[in-house]
């Protein structure tokens, strides 16, 4: 029997950090039922699509990595790739404003909200 190529194990210097977690970390958060009262939940989706558009836009090769959860798999991303995506996603779009409104390039929309003093300090 051959071995199994569906999954290989690696090892790397940096961290990875599941969409969930970058959102945490930022603190961007999700508004309740496009009011302007926050959700207490992370806007994960959110930035997968920033840090999607940030690979297709800078042309970044960068392996899909997944890792194992209570639920499943769910896929990471490597500090090199998330931190500048989020960071100039952040500079680009709310250069004063706590509340915005984003939209994808596919046509989504989102509204968020994130911390300023959060961020300055990052």
């Amino acid at each position: 029997m051959g071995k199994n190529t569906y999954y290989k194990k690696i090892e790397l210097d940096e961290q990875l950090l599941f969409d969930s977690e970058i959102a945490r970390k930022y603190k961007i958060y999700r508004y309740k039922n496009n009011k302007n009262e926050i959700k207490n939940s992370l806007n994960a989706k959110l930035v997968t699509v920033i840090i999607e558009e940030y690979i297709q836009e800078n042309n970044i090769k960068c392996e899909e990595l997944y890792y194992p959860t209570f639920s499943g798999i769910a896929r990471v991303y490597p500090e090199s790739v998330y931190k500048p995506a989020i960071e100039q996603f952040l500079e680009k779009q709310c250069a004063n404003e706590s509340n915005q409104y984003y939209k994808a390039k596919n046509g989504a929309k989102y509204k968020f909200t994130y911390s300023i003093s959060d961020f300055t300090t990052i």
